[in-house]
């Protein structure tokens, strides 16, 4: 931005000179001045549009590997007749649009007085529109329709669920208002009779209080129309509730992302054992995390201490970045200039050793994966033309240097044993132990005697609408990426006309060229996303909740303010 004394002398015509500047000083500045402010108004008045420029050009390359990508699909779908399963919705609308109901029955070969529409909070708009025919018809039939759903549980907007189409009925949002859709409209409106479910019959009375407390307190953070999906969100606990309920709030201060990972680890293993020297089984625990990395360090951590986990993603090998990064490994040394392979490298080894940080930056200096990592002072053996047979040995170097300080990741260890039991397989050809991991690569996971009493670990997506005795939260976040979303926008400058829409990143630069509105509105879903994530998360738990954040974090910033709110952010 222009410092004070800029702004002044450019806007106020003021402080273009001290009052003891010589008088030669002065009067070659005023003799200047006039050019100069012509010239800043012209700035001033370019500087959206050079800037608009810039932003277009930070995602260009995306737009372009999209617009390749989607060229790609179209020739396969040609070629198969196969459509992809997300284009379904599209596909329907195109079919349907302004086609009466009995066709679209006739084209169904089936009929329905009654439709129940569960989730609808993750409903997308493309999805209502295509049900409202059937819904419209059906009402002015005088049948009883039903949509349920929980806005508070809205978490697949990147799935294109709109939880606005939830909070506007019986009006329709985001509909383009045709003569067809206000006669819909009409008939929802006349139709329209909510009922709240307002009593909680999975958790005790303890978890639903702190619950209905805690929401109150942390929806501030919410703009005015978004806060409306936190109104009347208090459950009432029935009778039978119990109130031998537990819930622990615990911040922990972390210098980085590997030192939060240990010490939350630490807690988790320290909470577990707590409760099973108590009698809790493992079984009746669950630990919900944000991403499947997390979850698989946890496993990791678990097992490593001798405490059995269950879960479908966490221990499969490829949950693993550790493991992903070895196979990607394994492929360069045999073929260093596949570039899809190459940037798969890179990026895995910037998330294990850099947070992520860096990936678009080595990719347009076109660094090779070997350069990128010898810039963090790793080097690679010479290894580029391996003898036969000695793959085993060779991925037991590359492990010991890179992941020397974590020589006992349990998935690594199982990825060495696979590739020594298959050694008859691939005797010893990385090619063949290649391929054999791309054929078994999905059915590969850290195994576990059936029926074990085991911890569940699980994503909070993956968790919604189950229950579990005891749960412990860990959502926060250290991905350098996870901020950096992105937006497809029209392009509105005849100068680029022939590019119809493109990426901008979310950020305070779109507040500069004219898209406040838009940079304001998907801040606000950013906010009410991650809470409403939270929400799952905290109602999964029937006895107790254990919720573990980083102090200043974006989890813990929730947990922090709670706290301060009721004045117990020293008595954690």
């Amino acid at each position: 931005g222009l410092s004070s004394r800029t702004y002044n002398a450019f806007y106020n015509d003021t402080g273009w000179y001290t009052k003891s500047a010589p008088r030669e000083t002065i009067d070659k500045i005023e003799s200047v001045k006039d050019v100069l402010k012509d010239y800043f108004n012209e700035i001033t008045q370019l500087a959206p549009e050079y800037l608009t420029y810039t932003l277009i050009f930070n995602n260009i390359y995306q737009v372009a590997l999209t617009h390749e990508i989607r060229e790609l699909i179209r020739v396969f779908i040609e070629r198969t007749q196969k459509v992809h399963i997300s284009e379904f919705n599209k596909h329907i609308a195109r079919k349907i649009a302004g086609e009466p109901v009995p066709y679209i029955y006739e084209r169904l070969g089936v009929r329905y007085s009654h439709f129940m529409i569960d989730e609808f909070q993750d409903t997308s708009v493309l999805q209502w529109n295509n049900l409202l025919p059937l819904v419209h018809e059906s009402l002015s039939g005088n049948n009883f329709n039903m949509v349920v759903g929980d806005a508070k549980q809205a978490i697949y907007r990147f799935r294109g669920g709109e939880v606005e189409l939830f909070t506007h009925l019986p009006q329709l949002y985001g509909i383009e208002k045709t003569t067809d859709h206000l006669i819909a409209e009409k008939i929802l409106k006349e139709n329209y009779r909510e009922e709240p479910l307002d009593w909680n019959f999975r958790s005790r009375k303890e978890i639903i209080d702190f619950n209905n407390d805690f929401f109150e307190q942390v929806k501030s953070g919410l703009g005015d129309d978004l806060r409306k999906i936190y109104e009347g969100h208090q459950q009432k606990a029935p009778a039978n509730a119990g109130d031998a309920g537990f819930i622990s709030l615990r911040l922990l201060t972390a210098e980085s992302a590997r030192d939060y990972r240990q010490k939350t680890e630490q807690e988790i293993l320290e909470i577990i054992a707590d409760l099973n020297s108590k009698g809790y089984p493992y079984g009746d625990i669950a630990v919900l995390s944000r991403k499947n990395d997390a979850s698989s360090s946890i496993a990791t951590c678990l097992l490593q201490n001798g405490i059995p986990v269950v879960s479908r993603e966490s221990v499969t090998l490829t949950a693993s970045l550790r493991v992903r990064f070895l196979v990607a490994l394994l492929r360069y040394l045999i073929r260093p200039r596949d570039a899809v392979n190459n940037a798969e490298l890179i990026h895995l080894f910037l998330k294990i050793k850099n947070n992520g940080a860096g990936f678009n930056q080595f990719l347009l200096q076109k660094k090779s994966p070997a350069d990128v990592m010898e810039q963090f002072g790793y080097r690679l053996p010479d290894m580029r033309k391996p003898v036969l047979g000695q793959v085993y040995e060779m991925t037991g170097e590359l492990v010991r240097r890179f992941f020397k300080q974590e020589p006992n990741d349990l998935f690594v260890r199982f990825f060495l044993d696979f590739i020594y039991d298959s050694r008859m397989v691939h005797m010893g050809d990385i090619g063949l132990l290649l391929e054999l991991w791309d054929e078994k690569r999905d059915k590969l996971s850290i195994s576990l005697p059936e029926g074990t009493d085991a911890v569940q670990l699980m994503t909070a997506h993956k968790a919604k609408g189950l229950k579990f005795g005891t749960v412990i939260v860990d959502l926060e976040y250290f991905d350098s990426n996870q901020n950096k979303q992105k937006i497809w926008l029209p392009v509105e400058n005849s100068f680029l006309k022939p590019l119809k829409e493109t990426l901008y990143d979310i950020n305070k630069n779109l507040t500069l060229i004219g898209k406040a509105d838009v940079y304001d509105k998907e801040e606000q879903k950013k906010k009410l996303d991650f809470l409403n994530l939270i929400y799952v998360a905290f109602t999964r738990p029937v006895d107790a909740l254990y919720a573990i954040g980083r102090q200043k974090g974006n989890f813990g910033s929730y947990i922090e303010h709670y706290l301060q709110s009721k004045g117990l952010l020293n008595e954690q």
